[in-house]
C-alpha cells in the first residue's frame, strides 16, 4: 500500500511557516530550524509516480497500491474503486501523472 504520511506542509510554496513550530518548506521536504526533518510533503501522486520509478511494478498495480488497497485496510468500501454503490470520488491524471482534476461525491473541485 501506498502511504502519503504527508504533514499540513504539503503542496505549500517555499517558505517558513507556522505548524506547531516552525517549519521551512521547500521543494522536497519539510525541515525544522536546525535541519531536522519535520514530516513528509509527498503527495499520493507523487508516491505513484515513486513506485513506479523505483520498483518497476505496472502502472495498474501502483494505482491499486495507491486507491484500493489503502480504502480495504481502512475498512472503507465505498473508497478506492469504481463502482456501483461507491462514491464518485475521483482523481483525474494524465499521461505524466499530475493530476488533473479531483472529484468529490460526483462534483469537480479541482481543475487544473
Amino acid at each position: 500500500t501506498l502511504v502519503p504520511d504527508c504533514m499540513a506542509a504539503m503542496g505549500m510554496s517555499p517558505g517558513t511557516y507556522r505548524l506547531g513550530g516552525e517549519v521551512t518548506v521547500d521543494e522536497t521536504s519539510a525541515r525544522l530550524a536546525d535541519g531536522t526533518l519535520a514530516g513528509s510533503i509527498a503527495t499520493m501522486d507523487q508516491c505513484v509516480r515513486r513506485m513506479l520509478a523505483y520498483s518497476g511494478c505496472s502502472l495498474a498495480d501502483a494505482l491499486i497500491m495507491g486507491s484500493t488497497t489503502p480504502a480495504d485496510l481502512l475498512g472503507l468500501t465505498t473508497k478506492g474503486r469504481i463502482a456501483p454503490t461507491c462514491d464518485a470520488d475521483l482523481v483525474v491524471l494524465d499521461e505524466s501523472l499530475q493530476v488533473q482534476a479531483t472529484i468529490v461525491h460526483g462534483d469537480i473541485v479541482y481543475q487544473r
